[in-house]
């Protein structure tokens, strides 16, 4: 029969502890990472009555023009943020 001292068995639960706390924040960490991306993608998208609102309630009368202008500012930023991250994966793999 196995038998297990008082010490052995305290730093056997140590350890299985210790494990269990790893475990779990990789996988918590992993999820909300997962969510967070998945919330900033919800929140970059913009339509034009959302945008045509907030220029109203900044006082400025929303134009067309002006619509136009803040959507295509908003996707070449998109862009360039995906062109940099892509970037810095590609310095990661060398």
């Amino acid at each position: 029969m196995l038998t297990l001292s008082i010490l052995q068995a305290f730093l056997l639960a140590l350890l299985f502890s210790m494990l269990g706390f790893v475990i779990g924040y990789v996988v918590v960490n992993y999820l909300a990472k997962k969510q967070l991306q998945k919330l900033q993608e919800q929140m970059e998208s913009f339509d034009k009555e959302q945008i045509r609102n907030t220029l109203a309630s900044l006082g400025q009368k929303p134009s067309e023009e002006k619509i136009n202008r803040i959507i295509s500012m908003a996707e070449s930023a998109k862009k360039k943020k995906e062109e940099q991250k892509g970037q810095k994966v590609r310095k990661k793999k060398k």
